[in-house]
This record gives C-alpha cells, structure tokens and sequence, in this order.
C-alpha cells in the first residue's frame, strides 16, 4: 500500500513538473502527430469514423431522393383517379421511384376492391418504405457505441503503459517516462467520445428525416384515400 500512494505520488509530482513545463517552453505538435500518438487504437476509431461520414451522406442523400413526395405527382394522379384514368395513374406510378409511388401504386393496383382493402395494401407498403428508409441507421447507432468504448480500452492500456514505464525505470523517473502513456489514454479518450457524439448527432438528424418523410407520405395516401371516398 505504502508503495502504491509512494507511486501515485511521483505521477502526480510528474504531471505538475509537466504542465510548467509546457507553460515555460510550450512545443507545437500537429494534429497528425497528436493522431499518431493515440496508438493503434485510432485505427478502428478512425475507422468508425470515415464509416459514420459515409454512412450519414448515404442515408441523407437517399431520404431526399426516395423519400420526398412529389406534390406535382400527387395531383397528376388524383387528376386520373376522378376520371376514371387508372391506366394512366398507374404509368405515372410505374415512372416514378420515390416510395410514396410505390405506396400509390399499391393503392390503384387495388381499386375495384372494397375501400379497407385498399387502405390495408398502402399501409403495408407504407411498412416497406419505412423499413427502406431506416435501412443502415443502425450502424450508426453502433458506430455512437462502440467509438467510446473503444476510446476507454486506449485509456486503460495507457494507464498500463505508465505504470509499466514507471515500473521500467526505477528511481530515473523522468516526464518521459510517463509522456507515451498519458497520450494514448487523452487522445484515444478524446477521440472516441468526439466520433461517438458525432455518430448520435447524425443519427438523430436522420431518423427526424425519416419520420419527417414518413409523415408526409401518410398524408398524400390519406388524401388518395379521400378522393376514393368521393371521386368527384
């Protein structure tokens, strides 16, 4: 016990001798080199990185163009329902490749058939389009996870470091000694919360994109719905 406060005592005298150094002779280091200085665990930090980047324009780019409605089609289609044009609603569908055409489609496939069976089929292909459209966000989800926690795993093996050098040097104890350790444990924690932030942030803002979308395709099937209540 004596020799663990004994040890816990010459880090913390080392940590202060560091900090007036840096504050006498202050040495600038590039982000790079910081980077460098995490150790091999910012390899699968970076990694989770580039995936959540990649993943966030994927996603983003693929609700604006899938999961937008057309107003214009919309109204085309509403045009051909009340007068009795299915063929030509349905080319419009077919030429269409957002997901609320395809829940449109589902619905004049259908017509001829009692009104809740209609509604029955755009529901599920409503399911579908959700389904679409929240395919992939889960690694973003895993992506917040795993980038803290691989971010703690660079804390604890650069405590192990510097209690290994300490161990290592015997009464030569220098800021040196201690400088690799303390490194890998900052950088690596640093970096794994800021990727882990990033990740929850571009999750958060994609679901709202889906649920924003989502809501406007119920409510352009809602008024297809209506105009098969009252086609004139």
């Amino acid at each position: 016990m004596p020799l663990l406060l004994s040890s816990f005592s010459m880090l913390s005298a080392l940590l202060l001798d560091a900090g007036a150094a840096v504050i006498k002779t202050p040495e600038k280091i590039s982000f790079w080199e910081l980077l460098f200085k995490g150790g091999w665990v910012m390899v699968p930090i970076l990694t989770l990185l580039l995936i959540a980047i990649f993943m966030f324009i994927y996603k983003l780019l693929y609700i604006k163009k899938l999961g937008s409605v057309d107003q214009r089609l919309l109204e085309a289609i509403i045009r051909h329902l009340r007068k009795g044009e299915l063929k030509e609603a349905h080319t419009l569908c077919e030429n269409n490749t957002t997901l609320v055409a395809r829940i449109f489609e589902r619905g004049i496939n259908r017509i001829g058939s009692p009104i809740p069976e209609i509604e029955a089929g755009m529901e599920s292909a409503a399911r579908a389009a959700a389904t679409q459209l929240d395919k992939y966000l889960s690694i973003l989800a895993s992506v917040a996870t795993m980038a803290p926690m691989f971010g703690f795993l660079g804390t604890v093996l650069g405590m192990i470091t510097v209690f290994t050098d300490i161990a290592a040097s015997n009464d030569n104890l220098s800021i040196s000694t201690i400088a690799e350790g303390m490194y890998v444990k900052m950088v690596t924690s640093s970096a794994g919360l800021v990727v882990g932030i990033l990740a929850h942030i571009f999750n958060t803002y994609l679901n709202s994109q889906v649920e924003a979308s989502l809501a406007k395709m119920e409510n352009a099937a809602s008024e297809m719905v209506d105009v098969l209540y009252r086609p004139a």
